[in-house]
């Protein structure tokens, strides 16, 4: 049975939401050769959205989760390396730098944009961040999902999507790579502002839930 750790910063998460986890968290079978970014999104009854950051290592059985109301995607990456390079540590020397880390992790301020989040992780090390501004389109490469898209994607396709999402048409995007398809699907929600996507969300979909493509409204 796969396991999984999760890790709550800056919002309560409702038990239906963590119920749904598991599957969000190993979507399909996959291979992890290397370790594999991506992210998901859940939606309750307000049409407010969950992102959900995973990190899945190398030849690992298990993946850490991270939740948030914030779509802070290089952010939410970087600490969950540092959750993992931490966790190694603790499992070498049985330090504690893991709980200090992740206690100040959770009671850390929403910094402004552009400026930057320090979280202390033990008594010589603060882990160090800068909050992306998402009043602006996203750069390259500071950008991990557009880089991944315009290396993934080719200028025609592009405009189809970008076209079919401002038609408000129903998209399917599929990929061998899970870190792709989510950094591919954000990076395109991403280029539409100052607009926003408002109907159904789905950067990642478990098999199990097929049923939605189904649905009669755009996606």
């Amino acid at each position: 049975m796969r396991s999984f750790v999760k890790l709550v910063f800056l919002q309560k998460v409702p038990k239906e939401i963590l119920k749904s986890l598991p599957s969000f968290a190993y979507p399909c079978e996959f291979s992890n050769n290397a370790v594999q970014h991506f992210s998901f999104v859940l939606t309750n009854i307000d049409s407010e959205w969950t992102f959900g950051f995973c990190r899945h290592a190398s030849n690992s059985s298990s993946c850490f989760v991270i939740l948030s109301h914030l779509p802070w995607h290089e952010v939410f990456y970087k600490i969950l390396n540092h959750v993992a390079e931490l966790t190694n540590k603790e499992e070498a020397r049985k330090c504690k730098d893991l709980p200090v880390f992740l206690e100040n992790l959770y009671h850390a301020q929403i910094p402004d944009p552009g400026l930057q989040v320090h979280v202390l992780s033990s008594k010589n090390e603060d882990f160090v961040a800068t909050a992306p501004d998402h009043e602006k389109l996203p750069s390259i490469p500071e950008n991990r999902n557009m880089t991944e898209y315009f290396n993934a994607v080719d200028a025609q396709n592009m405009m189809i999507i970008f076209a079919s999402m401002l038609h408000e048409r129903r998209i399917l995007i599929s990929s061998k790579k899970l870190s792709r398809l989510s950094a591919c699907v954000q990076a395109a929600n991403a280029l539409i502002y100052p607009m926003h996507w408002q109907h159904i969300f789905i950067p990642v979909l478990p098999k199990h839930l097929s049923d939605y493509l189904s649905a009669p409204m755009p996606f």
